[in-house]
């Protein structure tokens, strides 16, 4: 077993992170046991998802609901609940981002029961569930399945109303998620691109996500509708987080910026894009960009143009070495002859 495989699984098993993960900071940090460990340092799992099944016979309901804890700031940042007729249950295995377009498919399709919606929101919003789940929180370290019956044993209590008191069961599921996963928007396809391109390579899993603002070019920069995908776009990092820092110094070229792809973008509101950016293997990037302002790019003919610069430096830097050796050189045979 060489180093390399060393460290990967040393920190893979201390820290709790698939070794898989790891390799790609190993390659992106260049090898920096410490840097691996502060990027994975800053992964805040502080979302708490609840999703559960439900089903009471007694009064003929069955559905879905969902709730979402900022561990953090300690409010409900997100809750729903679904019912209808021949319901079947959900997967509640599945990762966030599919559960979600459940969600926005069942909203879509107006799977609400409006009484049962109307006291779901009342409780979940009442202080009792936040009290509690602050409460709790802490149990989690010591025992995962305490912690889950505590979870569900407070559900069926605050829940009670909203089944109108009656018998009701809960299949649940609790997992505790970066709020950059959470609050990511489900991607869309560029709506006006312009080539018809499909990405066939599978898209690599996201390890870190930075927050940076575009670098703006009034003369010859590019609108946000012209960009298309695998388009470079120069950043800067607009990111407080040590790890952020870190992996922007690795990211920084030539003092250009950061510069990444974009993959997508998805429609904030009339005035407003978010920038979907990859960046390296692992590490994306998102930025909310306005629609009317111009975007510096960074084309094949920059980084050549960059490279020619770098070496006429060299060569300047060369010459100037070569001249100051020489004048060295004479300057001790006059010393040499005078004497």
């Amino acid at each position: 077993m060489n180093d390399r495989e060393k460290i990967i699984i040393e920190i893979s098993t201390n820290m709790d992170c698939p070794p898989e993960i790891v390799e790609l900071l190993y390659d992106f940090t260049n090898g920096d046991p410490d840097g691996i460990k502060k990027i994975l340092s800053s992964l805040s799992k502080s979302i708490l998802l609840i999703k559960a099944n439900f089903e009471s016979k007694i009064i003929d309901k069955r559905g879905f609901l969902y709730i979402a804890y900022d561990i953090n700031n300690s409010k409900i940042v997100e809750k729903g609940i679904f019912a209808y007729k021949n319901f079947q249950p959900l997967n509640l295995s599945m990762n966030w981002e599919e559960t979600k377009k459940i969600i926005m498919q069942h909203k879509s399709d107006n799977k609400f029961d409006g009484k049962m919606w109307a006291f779901f929101d009342k409780e979940v919003s009442s202080d009792l569930l936040i009290k509690e789940l602050k409460r709790i929180i802490p149990i989690y370290s010591e025992s995962e399945t305490k912690f889950k019956t505590l979870v569900v044993t407070l559900l069926s209590k605050v829940l009670a109303p909203v089944f109108y008191n009656k018998n009701f069961s809960l299949d649940t599921s609790i997992e505790f998620i970066d709020p950059f996963v959470f609050f990511k928007p489900l991607e869309s396809s560029y709506r006006e691109e312009k080539e018809d391109v499909k990405k066939e390579e599978k898209k690599e899993d996201e390890i870190f996500t930075i927050k940076v603002v575009p670098v703006l070019d009034p003369i010859n920069g590019k609108n946000v509708s012209d960009l298309t995908v695998n388009d470079r776009v120069v950043f800067e990092l607009k990111d407080e987080r040590e790890a952020a820092n870190y992996i922007g110094e690795l990211l920084q070229k030539d003092n250009v910026g950061l510069i990444g792809k974009v993959e997508s973008y998805s429609i904030v509101d009339e005035d407003t894009v978010r920038l979907n950016i990859k960046f390296a293997p692992g590490i994306s990037g998102e930025a909310l960009v306005s629609k009317t302002v111009l975007l510096k790019t960074f084309s094949e003919y920059d980084e050549m143009n960059s490279k020619e610069t770098k070496q006429d430096a060299l060569k300047i830097n060369y010459s100037s070495f070569l001249k100051l050796i020489f004048i060295i050189i004479l300057v001790i045979l006059l010393l040499l002859y005078f004497k």
